[in-house]
């Protein structure tokens, strides 16, 4: 079988991992994949190496003047000018383009996997059957307005299967779209449970992994996750606690770092605030912590989560939709807060560092969870939707 995986973009994300995951555990040996990418991003597509060599990549868009003004916005480095020239000017030409070449690219293709859910309006009218992924909260992507439920659900229509990553997602798909409801389907995301206790193993050389620390492996974008509310939050346990709290290390980057860094730095606790950057292999990072914390508003999914229960590691979420009191069974297998709540992430920070018998009790709990992400059950599930 043919199979063309569509992203508008292959970055750092957890969507960009996901994606990676499928294409890694499908079988070559019966099925040609090819990934399709909207826009050529060069030097800050750092998953490309883990792509495998039997996977085709091709980019709709890689000429270098048409992507110069989008590879800057990416970590906000353009002024007024440059995004409205994109804006205006480079991104139509650049979605002419898109549609040009993937009509010419996916004409002999047997199934379309619009991965990240930004094709719909390209793909309609071609023949191949198309799948649609969604990885994030219906509600939380139209916010209550109903011209813009209206248009997702136009969007959700175009494909011949609908993709929800966990049980919240697929009842919100349904409640909103009942028309729609025998085309969608829950597949959790694929997880390489053997690889990814492998990879928690690999050495490296920042010495603050032999700490005491706390890690957030997030985007730092503010529009989506929530890191001043951890930071907020961090400072109040530091001082609580008088300063006796494992150090904070954020692992990531995005257009939000130096703001975050700025109020890092208004903090009492700002020396025990680690920025470490991006790293391709957070498992070191989240299997030596203390505990594992992700402060955001909204998700689908959360990869950091799953991989942190496989790597045996107390976590903390805020209780946001959806997904992550999925994965943490609503508490059973991790710490849950209001989303937003300083204080009282504050206080759930010091609980999950001190409180041994907890601690212990939720590890004892998460080892049974682990099997329902199992990247071959999935992956079999998934060839039965494309085929």
């Amino acid at each position: 079988m043919k199979i063309a995986f569509l992203l508008s973009r292959f970055l750092d994300g957890g969507i960009d991992t996901v994606c990676v995951r499928y294409l890694r555990n499908l079988d070559h040996t019966r099925h040609k994949v090819t990934l399709i990418v909207g826009i050529n991003y060069g030097q800050y597509e750092v998953y490309r190496p883990t792509v495998p060599s039997e996977v085709e990549i091709k980019y709709l868009v890689d000429n270098k003047y048409l992507t110069s003004i989008a590879r800057r916005k990416l970590y906000g480095k353009i002024n007024t000018a440059q995004r409205i020239a994109d804006g205006l000017i480079l991104n139509p030409i650049r979605r002419q383009i898109q549609k040009h070449r993937l009509g010419e690219y996916l004409a002999d293709q047997d199934a379309i996997v619009d991965f990240d859910y930004r094709q719909a309006s390209l793909i309609r009218g071609l023949k191949p059957r198309k799948i649609g992924f969604l990885h994030f909260s219906i509600n939380s992507l139209h916010g209550g307005n109903k011209r813009r439920q209206r248009h997702i659900g136009r969007k959700l229509a175009v494909y011949d299967k609908v993709v929800l990553i966990c049980p919240a997602m697929l009842r919100e798909a349904r409640e909103n779209y009942p028309q729609l409801a025998s085309k969608m389907h829950m597949l959790y995301n694929p997880q390489d449970i053997d690889a990814i206790r492998l990879k928690a193993d690999e050495a490296t050389d920042n010495s603050l992994i032999h700490t005491d620390y706390i890690v957030s492996v997030t985007r730092l974008n503010e529009k989506q996750k929530d890191l001043s509310t951890l930071l907020r939050a961090y400072d109040t346990a530091f001082r609580k606690t008088q300063g006796n709290m494992p150090r904070l290390v954020i692992i990531g980057k995005g257009p939000d770092e130096e703001k975050l860094k700025a109020l890092r730095d208004t903090l009492a606790s700002a020396g025990q605030i680690h920025f470490a950057g991006f790293t391709a292999n957070p498992m070191p990072w989240i299997k030596h912590a203390k505990a594992l914390v992700l402060s955001t508003k909204f998700e689908g999914l959360p990869t950091v989560l799953i991989e942190s229960q496989i790597l045996g590691q107390i976590t903390i979420s805020s209780d946001c939709p959806v997904g992550p009191a999925d994965i943490l069974d609503n508490g059973r297998y991790g710490l849950l807060v209001a989303p937003g709540d300083a204080d009282a992430l504050a206080d759930t920070l010091i609980e999950a560092t001190r409180n041994e018998q907890l601690r212990t009790r939720i590890k004892e709990r998460m080892a049974a969870s682990i099997g329902r992400f199992e990247a071959r059950n999935i992956i079999n599930e998934f060839e039965q939707i494309i085929s």
